[in-house]
């Protein structure tokens, strides 16, 4: 949409059911981060029924309607772009989209906020290839983890669900946030092409012990699962099959695959926060002084933890 002083914006609309509240506009209302998608202003309507469009009363359908900042693409069109050209995206890139998403994880993972996203994916990440820029978005799965409040496992999106989840874990951190980017930059390094790809929660896990191996008892042991003696036993007969690194395009830089041997762990508390993976030297580049996007525009302000 178009505001009145001409500026194109983002309008969400969703259905509300009036005995709840949103919490996307709960979240929107308390984040205020330039790698997280802005709430500009939010308003009610109903929706007309067909050939009554004289008699709005009568529809009980309220929606929310979400006023956003407006931004050209997702990070999944993006990665397509490359992949029907049948070329990779720039190492540059993915390194740059890759660290504003933990840029926007540490606000949102930091004490003060403390918002777990919970459904990080190439689709809710908003990308301006022009200027390099980048937003998280999409908040309707975010939530404000308690230790003593159970969270609901089936959440996030198959391809980026973190172990833990396929475990049906409820007591989860904001670790699930970190394993999703991982998989989001290994995606954006084959162009498309989601590293892990099972077509159940349990073909998930099988993809993953087939590209990283076994958890071990240690692992296993350091977050609460809830499965069946034989769904374990199953797991223990996934063999691994490849590496990571075979699994990733021979341009990836090693210091790429370094990072992401350290994000995909089993074991939740061995994953590197969102501010360790952003010191990793993987981002070393970025800072290099005379540093240039693909289109020679210089890298956007970025800033780099203490």
């Amino acid at each position: 949409a178009r505001m009145a002083d001409g500026k194109h914006v983002a309008i969400k609309k969703v259905l509300q059911d009036p005995r709840f509240q949103n919490r996307e506009y709960d979240i929107l209302k308390t984040i205020d981060n330039k790698y997280c998608v802005k709430m500009i202003n939010y308003f009610k309507s109903r929706k007309n029924k067909p050939n009554d469009n004289n008699n709005l009363e009568n529809n009980k359908d309220i929606y929310l309607n979400i006023v956003m900042n407006y931004m050209s693409q997702n990070l999944y069109d993006f990665n397509r772009s490359y992949k029907v050209q049948k070329s990779y995206p720039p190492i540059i890139m993915a390194k740059l989209f890759t660290y504003q998403i933990l840029l926007g994880l540490s606000y949102l993972h930091s004490p003060e906020i403390n918002i777990t996203h919970r459904d990080l994916k190439p689709r809710n990440v908003l990308v301006d290839p022009n200027t390099g820029k980048l937003n998280i978005c999409d908040f309707g799965s975010a939530k404000i983890l308690s230790p003593k409040e159970p969270s609901v496992s089936y959440i996030a999106s198959r391809y980026y669900r973190a172990p833990e989840l396929m475990m049906n874990c409820t007591s989860y951190t904001n670790k699930i946030d970190i394993w999703a980017v991982g998989c989001i930059f290994a995606e954006i390094l084959t162009a498309g092409v989601p590293l892990f790809q099972g077509s159940t929660s349990m073909g998930q896990l099988y993809e993953i012990i087939k590209i990283i191996g076994q958890p071990t008892d240690e692992d296993l042991e350091s977050f609460q699962y809830d499965l069946t003696d034989n769904e374990l036993l199953k797991i223990r007969k996934v063999e691994q099959k490849v590496t990571l690194k075979s699994s990733l395009p021979s341009h990836t830089p090693p210091e790429a695959i370094e990072l992401l041997t350290e994000i995909f762990k089993f074991n939740p508390q061995k994953r590197p926060s969102a501010d360790q993976c952003l010191r990793h030297r993987c981002f070393d580049e970025l800072f290099k002084k005379g540093v240039t996007m693909p289109n020679k525009r210089p890298i956007p302000p970025i800033e780099r933890p203490k």
